[in-house]
Formats: structure tokens, C-alpha cells, sequence
């Protein structure tokens, strides 16, 4: 408390007289988040006969709350992923208290299917952030074929905590681009039934193997050598012309000369195959 001048002996107040002091107050967290300070002061002095004179007065200063949150939402795949079903995007989440008020019960929720459990790592008491405090959390989370074929994983998280009074929200999105690798692979094998001689018959095999990460669909052999019979798949391992990742179908043909064959097929986005083998063998 410091006092100004007084109007006469350090002290003392004749009828009438008046004294001013000042002094300040550093706002403590509790008192931002109750949203006021509450000041009672009291004077007091000894007047020549009797009792201790006294009064005292109170004074509110309102503080205005401003709550709030932010989340950051990383994304990347994990190091070494070939991009194949099963490989692991791993997410990290930064959930800052940008506000002025402690919140409690902070937490932050994911509803992308598929993701792991989240683990914090706290400041301090768990769900609980001061002002400029922040939370970090991990998850992970699995790819699968779906996402691949999409060529993208979008995640949606959100954050939020209970201020002393209000409810802020804060989310953020995040897109985990996924590099599309179309690839389909030909091998072609013959086999002669005879001793060779005009009119012996060359069976063909074709095996098709989608060797990329997504799915191919439309999946066809053509052959231009004139007279060759027709070209008969095996049994398809789902739905017919389609192959995921890593599947394969086989083929049948039969004619007496040798042939050159290729492999088309249409993959799910607007790129094509990067290359195609073939090769023959005869017995």
C-alpha cells in the first residue's frame, strides 16, 4: 500500500480531510477462472475519545473468461510402408489451450474406424490444461485395399475440455495422400503336344498377376495371332476381370505356331499399368 500526500501530519485526517493510496494486485489463475477478483479494504482511525472508527468498502473486478482449444492433426505413413493392406499411418495429435481458463476433461475423439487406442501424454493431471498448456496423443492406424483404391485416408479428429463455464470445440482434418502404383504382370508359357509336326497342337498358359497395390478391374488377355482359339480364364478369385492386390488368374489357348501375347486391364483411377512381361516356353 503506498499513500500519497497527506493533507497535513502523516496519519492524521481533520473533519473533512481525505487521504488517497494505491497498490496493486497480480491476477492469479483461480481468479481468472472465477471470472472476478473480490477486494474488501478497510480504514480505520483513533479519534481523541472512544472507540476505533472504522469502514470498509468492497470492489468487483470482472475478468472476462475466453476459453479455448486448438487441435493439430498429423498424419504419415509409417517409415518403410510400401503402401500394401496392412501397412500403418501414424497419427499425432497437439491439443493446445489457447484460452485464458483452465479446462478440465480435455480429450480429444477420433471416429475413423480402424484406429488404434489413443495415448496422451499429459502436462500434468490427466484431462486437465492450463492456459498455453498442451496435450500430445498417438494413435495408429491400419490400411486397408479400400483406402488404397481411394488413393487417400481422411481423418476427422476433435478436441474438447470443460472451462468453468462454456464448452469449446475445436477439430481438424487431416488427408494422408497414398501413392497409386498400377502394375500387372504377364507370363505366358507353351507347351508342345507332339513330336512336332505339321498340325501338333501348342498349349498356352497365361497367368496374370496384379503385382501393384491396387485394385485392377476389366482385367483382359488379348492375343492377335490369327487362328488361336479362344482364350478361356480359370476360376477368378472374386468377382470376373477383377484382381486385388497380390491375385492372379490363369488362362488357356491352344494353336500349333507361336504367338505373341500382351495383358491390358483397367486400373481404378486414370492411370495405366506400368509394364508387362511375357514369355514362352516349349517342351
Amino acid at each position: 500500500m503506498t499513500y500519497g500526500v497527506w493533507p497535513g501530519e502523516a496519519g492524521v485526517l481533520a473533519p473533512g480531510e481525505q487521504v488517497i493510496a494505491t497498490a496493486s494486485y497480480a491476477l492469479r489463475q483461480a481468479d481468472v477462472n472465477a471470472g472476478q477478483v473480490e477486494n474488501t479494504a478497510t480504514t480505520t482511525g483513533n479519534p481523541p475519545t472512544g472507540d476505533l472508527v472504522a469502514d470498509d468498502d468492497i470492489e468487483i473486478i470482472h475478468v472476462d473468461p475466453a476459453p479455448g482449444i486448438e487441435l493439430v492433426n498429423t498424419g504419415g505413413l509409417e517409415e518403410g510402408a510400401t503402401v500394401v493392406p496392412g501397412d500403418l499411418i501414424e497419427y499425432e495429435f497437439i491439443a493446445t489451450n489457447n484460452g485464458n481458463v483452465t479446462l478440465t476433461g480435455a480429450t480429444i475423439d477420433d471416429e475413423l474406424e480402424g484406429l488404434s487406442e489413443i495415448f496422451y501424454t499429459w502436462p500434468g493431471e490427466a484431462g486437465v490444461l492450463a492456459p498455453g498448456e498442451q496435450v500430445t496423443a498417438t494413435a495408429n492406424y491400419a490400411l486397408t485395399q479400400a483406402d488404397i483404391d481411394a488413393g487417400n485416408v481422411h481423418n476427422s479428429a476433435t478436441t474438447t475440455g470443460n472451462p468453468p463455464t462454456g464448452d469449446p470445440v475445436d477439430d481438424d482434418d487431416e488427408d494422408v495422400p497414398l501413392p497409386q502404383l498400377p502394375v500387372i504382370d504377364l507370363v505366358k508359357t507353351g507347351t508342345l503336344a507332339g513330336t512336332g509336326v505339321a498340325g501338333d497342337t501348342v498349349n498356352y498358359q497365361f497367368t496374370v498377376t496384379n503385382t501393384g497395390n491396387v485394385t485392377l478391374a476389366g482385367v483382359t488377355i488379348t492375343d492377335e495371332l490369327a487362328g488361336l482359339s479362344a482364350i478361356v480364364f480359370g476360376e477368378w478369385p472374386g468377382a470376373a476381370g477383377v484382381l486385388a492386390q497380390g491375385e492372379q488368374v490363369t488362362a488357356n489357348a491352344s494353336y500349333v505356331l507361336t504367338q505373341v501375347a500382351s495383358t491390358t486391364s483397367r486400373p481404378p483411377l486414370a492411370t495405366r499399368p506400368r509394364a508387362t512381361r511375357w514369355r514362352m516356353r516349349t517342351t
